[in-house]
């Protein structure tokens, strides 16, 4: 999405799935799901699996330390703002269970709050359906600010039809695939539109110019039984939230035939699993007590108890295996399907406090965090946005090849071409997908792109005889509008680009000469003039960059750093010509961008992250490390002006 649209745009969802697809493994997507290496978590989990398998134990006790080495996601993530906590609760009675003596099974994870009770609302008397009700329509959003929209869909399956239907809790409603009463507060489809930023995806309503947080009140299966466009308005809000699940062992230690269960306190976060499989008994025309005495065999060697739950997905059936009658029920189910997954049943004296009765008690939970606000734009970009090959006078050429002679081709041969051609407006990042290539734009004078292409042809040929490329393509060009002030900002925003280029260009010809300073010192000094250029005076650029970058955790070499500052209080005497003239001219050009985003509204600070960035990126690709040296030295810059200016009177 932010390589198509980029940081901010708003697409409505329609336009979106058409143009981007569905995400890998939703139903109908074209890319597959990219299976991930074997991570460090994976390879813990199955040593402590092999380990209680070896020493003959059926469960795993942990402890805080274990779970933080267990642990995956990054603790300043957002996380899932609501779920359901499904539960089994074993004790010999009530006495025991207010003393504290039981132990919670933990039996499912929902997606959200609401999600397992939703469909039962209704069999609630009418004070506890209005209190549930209440308490759904509550549940907080990822988003600051959100509407609460409650989506109502048919589901794929006509099986899945009688747990699909959950009365209206919310003051709005998504529908899809039905028809809804003319008195329904609906937020149709096409309002909806997503945006983005690097942390986060957002659902918004155009109408309104709210984020949107959507609420399913069901638990039909989203990748089989659900529309796929269901699924997505269903996970937009979250998506890159941390999700809440039931614990998850791993790709490599899921396909092992023993797991043991996982103990935290009086908790089972994950019960003990057995995977029965061909290999274990007798084919299925073996007579009865042949393949009965290997089961037998096979309960002993793996010490599976004698109370089970036959489990498929979400559905169990419970099983005693010193009866004959269950024994052939697990047959039936084996021969069919050729496995079987077993899993540990209460014992009778478990379900003491419940008079033997089976349950399960789903608890609510909701995430008290700080939300994130969502900025909103007017502008929404439609699927005609974007300039084909050719249309007003623009050329998007990319070229690949290695990223070691994006230099050569920067500094000796695109001059040439632009010289060819007139000195059009050109601007160029370098990109690391699908493989290292340069963006190339230019925008050409009116009548001249036949010409042009021909310049091209014969440029990029020669480009690839000196094994500069391995080949080019040319392709649409979509601009950031949104991400880069909007449609008033664009034209002097790409002024800015081609001056920034044009800078680029200067010091890495510059920094190919013996005499030049170290390229990081020349790439810090130049950020700190484009911070000055856009904020207006150095003192406003020198406290924002002190504010607004960090400190890696290796300094650069001192020499580095004295150049970098002396560059920045001696500039243009420590720069060449060409650099200086350039750094001149790009100032200009930031003069008017900066007025341009004042006069729309928008603060030229928040642009100036990207611009930096987008710096970094002309002079020597993206690279977070070498990004963050640059920004160290140009705060280190900053501050020994900032000391310098304090004490000149």
């Amino acid at each position: 999405f932010l390589d198509r649209y980029g940081p901010r745009a708003v697409v409505p969802v329609l336009d979106a799935v058409d143009a981007l697809g569905y995400p890998p493994g939703y139903l109908g997507a074209t890319i597959r799901p990219a299976s991930s290496p074997l991570p460090d978590r994976d390879g813990r989990l199955i040593k402590l699996a092999q380990a209680a398998a070896a020493q003959g134990r059926i469960e795993v006790a942990l402890d805080d330390a274990a779970l933080e080495d267990l642990a995956i996601s990054d603790p300043g993530r957002p996380v899932q703002p609501s779920t359901e906590l499904t539960v089994r609760i074993d004790a010999e009675d009530v006495s025991a269970l207010q003393r504290g003596e039981f132990t919670l099974h933990v039996m499912g994870v929902a997606r959200s709050a609401g999600a397992t009770t939703g469909r039962f609302l209704n069999r609630l008397p009418s004070e506890d359906r209005r209190r549930m009700s209440d308490v759904y329509a509550g549940l907080p959003a990822v988003h600051r600010g959100a509407l609460v929209a409650q989506i109502s869909a048919t589901p794929l399956s006509a099986r899945a039809q009688n747990v699909a239907r959950a009365p209206r809790v919310t003051d709005f409603v998504i529908s899809l695939g039905e028809y809804q009463s003319p008195d329904t507060p609906l937020i149709p489809v096409t309002d909806l539109a997503v945006t983005a930023d690097t942390k986060q995806l957002h659902l918004v309503s155009l109408s309104r110019r709210r984020p949107v947080h959507t609420l399913l009140l069901n638990a039909v299966d989203l990748g089989l039984h659900s529309h796929p466009l269901t699924r997505f308005l269903a996970e937009v809000p979250v998506a890159l939230a941390v999700p809440c699940t039931g614990f998850l062992w791993g790709t490599a230690a899921s396909n092992l035939p023993f797991l043991p269960a996982l103990r935290y306190g009086r908790t089972i976060l994950s019960p003990a699993r057995w995977r029965l499989t061909l290999d274990d008994l007798p084919a299925g025309s073996a007579p009865w007590p042949q393949w009965d005495e290997a089961l037998t065999r096979w309960c002993r060697d793996v010490r599976l108890p004698e109370r089970v739950y036959l489990s498929e997905a979400d559905q169990s059936l419970a099983l005693d295996l010193t009866e004959n009658s269950h024994r052939a029920l697990l047959r039936a189910h084996f021969d069919r399907d050729g496995t079987a997954t077993l899993h540990p049943a209460p014992r009778p004296e478990d379900l003491g406090w419940t008079g033997g009765r089976a349950h399960e008690a789903v608890i609510p939970l909701a995430a008290d965090q700080n939300r994130a606000p969502v900025r909103t734009t007017p502008h929404v970009v439609t699927r005609e946005h974007g300039h084909l090959p050719g249309s007003g006078n623009r050329l998007y050429l990319q070229l690949y090849g290695r990223r070691e002679r994006q230099d050569p081709i920067l500094t000796r041969h695109l001059p040439t071409l632009l010289s060819d051609l007139g000195d059009p407006r050109c601007w160029f990042i370098r990109y690391p997908d699908p493989d290292d290539h340069l963006r190339l734009r230019l925008t050409c004078a009116p009548g001249t792109l036949g010409t042009a292409f021909e310049y091209i042809g014969a440029w990029t040929e020669q480009l690839r005889r000196r094994d500069l490329i391995t080949h080019t393509s040319v392709e649409t060009y979509r601009p950031e509008t949104v991400r880069f002030g909007g449609p008033a900002a664009l034209d002097t925003a790409e002024a800015y680009f081609a001056a920034d280029s044009a800078a680029a260009l200067a010091q890495l010809t510059a920094a190919g000469t013996k005499k030049a300073p170290d390229a990081r010192a020349m790439t810090a000094a130049s950020m700190v003039d484009i911070a000055t250029g856009l904020l207006g005076d150095q003192a406003t650029a020198m406290h924002w960059l002190i504010e607004h970058t960090r400190t890696p955790p290796a300094p650069p070499p001192r020499a580095v750093y004295r150049q970098a500052v002396d560059l920045v209080h001696t500039h243009p005497a420590g720069l060449d010509e060409q650099t200086t003239a350039t750094w001149s001219a790009r100032r200009t050009a930031l003069a008017d961008y900066a007025h341009v985003l004042t006069e729309a509204n928008e603060d030229p600070g928040d642009l100036l992250p990207d611009l930096l960035h987008l710096h970094h990126v002309r002079m020597c690709g993206p690279g977070l490390p070498e990004e963050i040296t640059h920004l160290h030295l140009a705060r280190a810059a900053a501050l020994s002006w900032t000391a310098r200016a304090r004490r000149t009177p």
